[in-house]
């Protein structure tokens, strides 16, 4: 597989970070490396619970879709359910796919070991989404992401990019920042 530079440096911040955020331009492969990461961990690791939160209905399809083709190219991973929203493994682990608006309202439910937020800065309720699923990692050592495109100055997801980046508040922010845009 080869890797482009901006896939290459979120590789390494997933190997090691539990809470990340990533800019992005579009049409860098992102959202298709992270749903790789989830499959991967998903395929490894023995009752991995997975969520990929993506900002519509439309989203969320497309990353089951490509999942799912992703599991075609790999004839030893043995899926026991994938029609609904979650496809489970037959190891026990699950990848949970939903939306920002869903996931307020049932996303303390359950426990994870990852969470992905795809196209954060797109999401009105970003902030409540974190706030609600940040308590479902802390039954381990579970990784928190958000990746997006910038969207505008005053959206939660720039303000969590400055917090991380500034180097006043570099240990008081959770998160690293990885910044894959161009420009």
């Amino acid at each position: 597989m080869i890797l482009n530079d901006a896939q290459r440096k979120c590789i390494y911040a997933l190997e090691k970070h539990r809470m990340i955020l990533i800019t992005k331009d579009r049409q860098q492969g992102i959202t298709t490396m992270l749903l790789s990461h989830a499959l991967n961990l998903s395929v490894e690791k023995i009752n991995h619970m997975a969520m990929f939160v993506c900002v519509n209905e439309a989203l969320k399809r497309h990353c089951q879709s490509v999942v799912r083709s992703m599991m075609l190219n790999c004839p030893g991973i043995l899926c026991k359910s994938g029609k609904s929203s979650c496809m489970q493994f037959s190891n026990g682990s699950a990848i949970r796919f939903t939306t920002s608006r869903e996931i307020l309202k049932c996303g303390r439910s359950l426990n994870h070991d990852l969470i992905i937020i795809d196209e954060g800065a797109y999401m009105d309720e970003l902030q409540d989404v974190t706030t609600c699923v940040i308590p479902t990692l802390m039954h381990g050592n579970g990784q928190f992401i958000i990746a997006s495109t910038p969207s505008h100055e005053d959206h939660y997801f720039t303000k969590l990019c400055k917090d991380a980046s500034s180097g006043e508040k570099k240990n008081d922010s959770m998160f690293n920042l990885v910044n894959t845009m161009c420009s």
